[in-house]
């Protein structure tokens, strides 16, 4: 028995591989940011507070704060992406319309910024 492709089905077939292979790289860069944030919470966990100064007590927890948010970013990246693919659901259309995070600038500082998550081109398009 022979099957026959066609351009339209190659063309659609190599764009679905392209959307999954997307989706392999943004989970692996998601597990590599989960490992950094277990990392940086055992290092922030394990310190010692009796040999340990107070500003490198908060650089341990600011680290592990900017670690949280990029893994929260490849997250909304990963969504986005397993949208695209077809493999999960849009969520709600404010979600991806942003929002405010803080971020710390060290000593106590922080700074407002606003995030705007990933958008699954299939709701671009709408």
């Amino acid at each position: 028995m022979k099957f026959s492709s066609t351009k339209k089905g190659n063309i659609a077939m190599s764009k679905q591989i392209e959307q999954l292979e997307q989706v392999l790289k943004s989970l692996k860069e998601l597990l590599k940011a989960e490992k950094d944030v277990a990392k940086k919470n055992d290092n922030s966990a394990n310190m010692d507070i009796d040999n340990t100064t107070a500003s490198r007590r908060a650089k341990a927890r600011d680290n592990l704060t900017s670690a949280c948010q990029y893994r929260d970013k490849i997250r909304d990246n990963l969504h986005a992406d397993l949208v695209d693919a077809d493999l999960t659901d849009l969520r709600e259309v404010e979600f991806y319309r942003g929002r405010v995070i803080t971020v710390s600038c060290g000593h106590g500082h922080t700074n407002e910024l606003k995030y705007i998550p990933k958008t699954p081109k299939r709701l671009a398009n709408e």
